[in-house]
Order: structure tokens, then sequence, then C-alpha cells
């Protein structure tokens, strides 16, 4: 995937070096091999998802994680948005359309051809949403941890998705406070 540009190259030289640093048991940011005289720290972009698919780095090469990160943020979008449509009660129909209508967005082929995985982080923001929604309507701890993860992955992937997120976020909050008469009492069961 990805058009041969620099954004391909970069990226998936990043996915080899964090698997090689996570395997050998040190942080991907220090001392990168990149032929410069003096040791140097990186910030490799969508350093959470290369993180997460170091097995499949370091099984079947940069390229195939690379590629994999482009199918499972779709994927991953898709479902979250059509699980979200659900919650909010849209039909399954509907619900089908619109997973299938933000996996195969203009945005989102942009990137593929583009080569930049970390802005379809973007596509993990309904996934945030759903979390959100599912813990302060009913005080699920679990679903607010989850949420509170998925925040600090999306801050590290990148500013699209930190920006993405904490504006859904946002307003998820608000429409979950904004739906209940005891305003405080949502906050307190989350």
């Amino acid at each position: 995937i990805g058009a041969g540009t620099a954004d391909t190259w970069g990226h998936a030289w990043g996915y080899w070096w964090t698997a090689c640093a996570v395997l050998e048991g040190h942080l991907p940011f220090f001392s990168a091999p990149v032929n410069h005289p003096d040791p140097q720290r990186w910030w490799v972009i969508d350093l959470p998802v290369a993180t997460l698919l170091t097995p499949v780095t370091h099984l079947l090469g940069a390229a195939a994680a690379y590629n994999l990160a482009f199918a499972l943020h779709a994927a991953v979008g898709a479902a979250s948005l059509a699980a979200l449509v659900i919650r909010r009660g849209g039909a399954g129909w509907i619900a089908a359309c619109a997973g299938v209508m933000a996996a195969t967005s203009p945005f989102v082929r942009g990137a593929l051809v583009s080569g930049v995985p970390e802005a379809l982080a973007v596509l993990l923001v309904p996934l945030l949403v759903l979390l959100l929604d599912q813990a302060l309507a009913g005080g699920h701890r679990r679903q607010l941890a989850a949420a509170a993860a998925l925040s600090a992955m999306l801050v590290l992937d990148g500013a699209y998705s930190a920006i993405a997120g904490a504006l859904a976020g946002a307003a998820a909050v608000g429409a979950a406070l904004w739906s209940q008469k005891d305003r405080g009492w949502v906050l307190g069961r989350a």
C-alpha cells in the first residue's frame, strides 16, 4: 500500500525499527540506526500500532505489518461505527452502510495512496465514543478504562487522531450529560 513515497518508506522503517527495539528489550525511540554519527532520539510515527504489530513484523516483515495496519484501522473503524449506530437505535442496514462508507471514504483512500496509516487512527474515534457511551450510560469501569487506554493511543498515534478523539470524547460526555436529568449522577457512576 502507498505510492512508494517517503511516507511509505519511513513508516515501513518505523515498523521494522520498533519491532527490533521491542524484541531487544529497549524503547524504540533511543539510538535509532539512521546513519547519523551521534545517537539520536526518534519518535516513530504510528508507534502504538507499530508496537502492537511487532509479532507480525518479526514473523512476516515490516511490509506485512504496515499493510495490516491499514486493514485493521479500516476494519475496526467500520465495525465500531456500525456498532455505535446500532447502539444509538439505527437499523442494521444503516449501520452496515455507515461502516462501509467510513472504510471506503475518499479520506481513507487518500491515506492509503499517500502511505500514512497514522491518519487512519481517526477511524478509531467511533470506538472511543462507543466505549464512553457504554461507560457513562451504565457506570462500566472496564469501558472507561478501555476508553482511557484508547485515548492515550490516539494521542501517541498523532495529531489527527488526538484532535478527533478529544472532540468526539467531549461530544460523547456532553451528550451523556445532556440526556440525564441528574447530570452529577452520570459522572459519579463512571
